[in-house]
This record gives structure tokens, sequence and C-alpha cells, in this order.
């Protein structure tokens, strides 16, 4: 949405911002005057898939050749799908200012990151 008319001078009427904004589809506040509005209200509802953890060992009979007692081969994977129809980078948002009247407002913080962890166990 456009706070500015075509002459570069801020909306102040709401006959001139609807005919700016008749096809807009991105909300964004006014400037200055950040206040919660129902436009922008979206559904959070997400599941989210944040740690699994697959590994194998070796049988014994194949790892005692090379005289170990254990070979255990494993991946663990962080943060590795959010199943939502949110449109922001995270549906469990963070707000940049700690008050209580912003609860679960997106300033558009950076998104998670996924972390992939490789690793072998050795038994001697």
């Amino acid at each position: 949405m456009r706070n500015i008319d075509e002459n570069g001078v801020l909306i102040a009427d709401a006959a001139t911002f609807n005919r700016v904004n008749a096809n807009a589809s991105i909300w964004s506040p006014v400037r200055g005057n950040y206040f919660l509005h129902s436009y922008a209200v979206e559904d959070g509802s997400f599941l989210r898939v944040n740690n699994v953890t697959m590994g194998y060992s070796l049988p014994k009979g194949l790892i005692s050749r090379a005289k170990l007692t254990q070979l255990r081969f494993y991946v663990t994977l962080n943060n590795l799908y959010t199943f939502t129809k949110y449109s922001g980078y995270d549906p469990e948002v963070n707000t940049r200012r700690g008050t209580p009247l912003t609860p679960g407002v997106d300033y558009a913080a950076y998104p998670r990151s996924r972390a992939f962890l490789f690793g072998i166990n050795l038994g001697l």
C-alpha cells in the first residue's frame, strides 16, 4: 500500500488513500505511526518439524574385522521445515519492541536458520 500520492504528498484523507491503493495487495503501516489494524491480520497456525535425528550402527560382525566394538553414523537436522500458509518468514513472529502492546506483531525479523549436524561414533 502507498502512503504518498502521485505528486509525492503524504495522503491525509481516506478517499485519496482508497483510490491510490485500489489494487494493492501488500499492507504497510503509515510512516511513523505504527498501529495495529485488522487489515493486516492473517492466520499464523503452523506445524514445525524442529528436530530430526537419524542414525545407523554397522553390524558387529562387519566392524569386528577392523577391531572396533561400535561404528555408528548419524545426522541431526534442526528447523527442517514449517508447514504454514503464513506469508511472513516465521509464524512465531518476533517484535522489535518489547512492549505488551505489540505481542505477535511481525516486523519482518530474519528467518530461523537451519542446522545440519553429521557425525560418527567409534567404539574401540
